[in-house]
């Protein structure tokens, strides 16, 4: 057998190629047979690719699967000589995809989207962790989808995340599919049912589990629930992240609704399309077919082996504090070991606020302020010390230890501001008939501005069909359906022609349409019927009450007089002020005051003075509820939200943005590899293949594409390529030119500039060689937070002079030397042992960079070992054990051998002469 191999021949056509072979001995080791030449043709022999190798033909099965590249010393000993061109465009692609791997940008430079603050500022706080397991409880219409898809972003293209599942309600499973693409370039595999059935089902995948058969994954939560063989299946096939959206879900049944409008008969009213239960809030449903599996069962046990999990909610307290409880428990057990313990600690959170605002105010810590417990703490005894950056490290660690931890993000839009008003018509109605209800509807919709979009949410899919039957019987407009009884496609199709300038006037939701979805541009929101669940009424609402959003929302509730309806206005609007605003612990007060509520809700009649009761009762719980929280738990969570990182990296973002270098050196990289490019305007590109190896770039198909540089343009205009270093094009590019040889070798001359070692008449001759220290380790790992692919560029002249700091050279006009003087050039650097003293030179900066990743390394693993050791102690438990701790040091252990063991590789090289003037 003649193992062979092909390798790229540079010179002088870069498609043809060069073939290398051995024979394989016995042993195993080769018996010297190895030859050159030149490719010079294919052909194709039944089935098989024969090249055809100075005359002999050389079958494609022969070939190794080994890569035999000459390294840079050994072309240049060759005389295989690349471009200058090509050789300092690969000098500055080696340093920019070092700050492209380092940068604090990476993740969130890529996403198209206004740049908010706050979201940033949690991405980046929760990217940051180790194990990135968060609650992304923002208030509705905050952005916590772009903020996990932030998080996700950044921790994929740093490598910690390469294989990722995430479980949204089924209606959402789109909508999460396009933003992930059109805001991320993310493709997800959209997973469901049948899929699953049909990789099974396939000639070759008897026993395939089909959640390998991707790394990126989307799927209804109700694939995993449906069936137990298939969260089996999930947590058999190991992530890296795990995203639940809507994860209230998990610890609550579908909420209550007002059942009846009092006193209508059966059928005769709206309330009587679709009864729904009242009962069973805050207990978890159990399956009634023992295949299925609950949502919180499921989730629990693919969080128990995927290191980094996100939870989204914006109520996560729908199902009281103990569902609260749960969600905060299966993301950090050590954190929250017990229910009864997390009650009493929210107990303190007046306290631990006051001793944060003692500290924020004077700058120091006050020994006696401080618990017994918390003066035991490294943290707290350095603080007392007065050692330099101990009181912010104390300020945050009592926030995570004492506060509602660092496992919950919330911002409230108080806190934020800038968000439109709301606008509420009650409209009382004569009665609770489906006629009168429906004639209302249809006048109303005659009297609105033109152009102005309506959302209508109702119970469920009954109410939503017959409603529109109805409506349609009274008046002619475009009325759109959304519905759990139409398939994903329909109702995607339906949200889409709604969200048409010419589209539907109105769009009919069940409660489907009141989670998750987005409909801001409608300015008008029509509550068909109330849910006596504040968190839903907040839900609903939010889907217009948006960030960023322009303009009032005007809310308008239709209500039969002295019935339940106007009980349950009176009390949301009076009692706890909820349409007109967020309010925080809503949930709370409704719990304290459901007994009054039952007892008006249930009177045989509508009783005034019992409802007048209500509302005060409601009124005297939201000021005591409110003022505790605004003492205590929101006020952690705001401060534990307010890092000041979000506007740093939004100012930090615009200005990359701003950077006319980037634009200039991404085109130039396309244009080196053949791609044809043709500026359409400031900052827009045409971009399209013209090479083989254009073509064979991520992200760029047949018909070629447009690029924007500018944010501001991708955001207006969506068909176009947001390009920045996120993208897959030029990271493709970038891969591609630095993995070939190009560049790699080069010879030049330049006329002398000043030089920091002094200037000559004579020619004066140079090496400069391109180091990368790397560091191999696991993705998972993310060395390159502490050691990126860091490149070193030496520069060193015939006396052994270091010249690399003598920033005059790169800015020096070469231009490539003849073949002719090559051989006396080469001998030159080979009698000066040149090659030698630049590697000479180079060691100590590689020890300096390896030192200082180590002690990077250490400081932040060293700090949550610190916490997870308090963290058991308060428990009662020895400091130093627990798996997680186990965990943290065993990599700790990995990374340390990994960034030690970090060796220089020789990248590029090019001999340069400097002639005078």
């Amino acid at each position: 057998a003649l193992p062979l191999q092909l390798v790229p021949h540079s010179k002088p056509h870069p498609d043809q190629l060069e073939w290398q072979g051995w024979r394989e001995g016995q042993g195993g080791g080769d018996e010297g047979v190895s030859g050159e030449g030149r490719v010079e043709g294919m052909r194709e022999e039944n089935g098989r690719l024969i090249y055809q190798v100075d005359g002999r033909g050389i079958p494609e099965s022969a070939l190794s699967g080994l890569l035999m590249r000459r390294g840079p010393l050994e072309r240049l000993e060759l005389g295989q000589m690349d471009t200058n061109e090509d050789f300092e465009l690969r000098r500055e692609a080696l340093f920019r995809r070092a700050h492209w791997q380092k940068s604090p940008l990476r993740g969130f430079e890529g996403a198209r989207m206004d740049l908010i603050p706050h979201q940033l500022g949690i991405a980046a706080d929760t990217a940051e962790r180790l194990r990135p397991r968060m609650l992304l409880a923002d208030e509705v219409g905050l952005g916590k989808t772009i903020e996990a898809c932030l998080i996700l972003h950044r921790l994929h293209l740093t490598g910690r995340a390469d294989r990722v599942l995430i479980a949204v309600p089924e209606p959402l499973v789109h909508q999460w599919f396009v933003e992930l693409l059109r805001r991320f370039n993310l493709r997800f595999s959209i997973f469901d049912e049948e899929r699953c059935g049909a990789i099974e089902d396939g000639p070759e995948n008897c026993d395939v589990n089909p959640f390998t058969d991707s790394q990126l994954v989307l799927c209804g939560l109700d694939l995993l629930t449906g069936n137990a063989g298939r969260t089996d299946q999930a947590v058999r096939a190991g992530w890296d992240l795990l995203i639940v959206d809507e994860a209230h879900r998990l610890t609550a049944p579908a909420p209550g609704r007002v059942s009846g409008l009092g006193g209508t008969e059966a059928g005769s009213g709206p309330g009587s399309w679709e009864k729904e239960s009242l009962g069973n809030q805050g207990q978890e449903e159990q399956p009634e077919d023992p295949e299925e599996i609950t949502p919180m069962e499921a989730v629990r046990r693919l969080a128990e082996t995927v290191p980094g999990v996100l939870l989204l909610s914006a109520t996560p307290q729908q199902a009281g504090w103990r569902g609260h409880y749960a969600l905060l428990h299966l993301l950090d057990p050590e954190r929250y070991p017990a229910a009864e313990a997390f009650l009493a600690e929210t107990a303190q959170y007046s306290a631990t606020a006051e001793v944060i605002e003692r500290m924020d105010a004077t700058g120091t810590v006050d020994a006696a302020s401080l618990p017994a417990e918390v003066r035991r703490w490294p943290e707290a005894q350095a603080a007392m010390a007065g050692e330099d950056g101990a009181v912010p490290a104390l300020r945050a660690a009592l926030l995570d230890r004492c506060g509602i931890g660092g496992v919950m993000f919330r911002h409230v839009r108080t806190a934020l501001g800038g968000f439109p008003e709301r606008a509420v018509h009650p409209v009382p109605l004569p009665d609770a008939t489906e006629e009168t209800r429906v004639r209302w509807l249809a006048n109303w919709l005659r009297r609105r501005d033109a152009g102005d979009k309506v959302l209508l949410i109702c119970r469920g899919s009954t109410v939503t069909e017959r409603l529109r039957e109805a409506l349609l019987q009274e008046i002619q407009v475009k009325a759109g359906v959304f519905h759990e009884e139409l398939t994903l496609l329909q109702r995607d199709r339906q949200a889409a022609w709604f969200a048409e300038e010419d589209g539907a006037d109105i769009l009919l939701c069940s409660e489907i349409g009141g989670e998750g979805r987005n409909f801001q541009f409608a300015r008008h929101l029509v509550l068909w019927d109330l849910p006596e669940d504040p968190d839903v009424v907040e839900q609903r609402v939010g889907r217009l009450d948006r960030i960023g959003r322009r303009g009032t929302i005007h809310i308008h509730v239709p209500f039969a007089t002295g019935t339940a309806e106007e009980a349950v206005l009176s009390w949301l609007t009076e009692g706890l002020g909820l349409l007109h605003a967020p309010v925080s612990g809503a949930q709370r007060m409704a719990e304290e005051t459901a007994a009054l509520r039952r007892g008006v809700l249930e009177s045989p009649a509508f009783a005034p003075d019992r409802l007048r009761h209500l509302i005060l009762a409601t009124r005297e719980a939201k000021g005591r509820i409110s003022h505790e929280l605004a003492a205590g738990g929101d006020r952690l969570l705001q401060w534990q939200a307010e890092t000041g990182k979000g506007q740093a990296l939004a100012t930090q973002l615009r200005e990359a943005d701003n950077l006319p270098a980037w634009e200039k050196w991404c085109i130039r990289l396309l244009e080196s590899l053949g791609t044809q490019v043709e500026e359409l305007r400031p900052r827009q590109w045409r971009l399209e293949a013209g090479s083989p190896e254009s073509e064979s770039l991520p992200e760029m198909p047949v018909e070629g594409i447009s690029a924007i540089f500018d944010r501001a343009g991708a955001l207006v205009r969506e068909d176009a390529v947001f390009m920045t270093p996120d993208h897959p094009l030029p990271r493709g590019a970038l891969d591609l030119l630095l993995g070939s040889e190009r560049g790699t070798a080069a010879c030049a001359v330049a006329v002398a500039v000043a030089m920091t070692a002094g200037g000559q008449d004579r020619p004066r001759l140079l090496l400069e060689v391109c180091y990368v220290l790397e560091c191999v380790a696991r993705p998972a790992l993310h060395a390159a937070r502490f050691l990126p692919s860091l490149p070193l560029r030496v520069v060193v002249d015939e006396k052994g002079a270091d010249l690399s700091a003598d920033q005059s050279l790169l800015r020096l006009q070469t231009t490539d030397t003849g073949a002719s003087v090559l051989d006396t050039l080469l001998s030159t650097v080979r009698q000066h042992a040149l090659p030698e003293k630049a590697a000479a030179l180079a060691a100590p900066r590689r020890d300096t960079a390896i030192a200082g990743a180590l002690k990077k390394m250490n400081r932040v693993l060293e700090a949550d070992l610190t916490r997870l050791a308090v963290l058991r102690q308060r428990r009662g438990l020895p400091p130093e054990e627990g798996t997680e701790i186990a965990e943290l040091r065993a990599r700790q252990a990995e990374l340390r051998e990994a960034i030690s063991q970090a060796r220089l590789r020789m990248d590029a090289i090019r001999v340069l002469v400097l002639k005078p003037r």
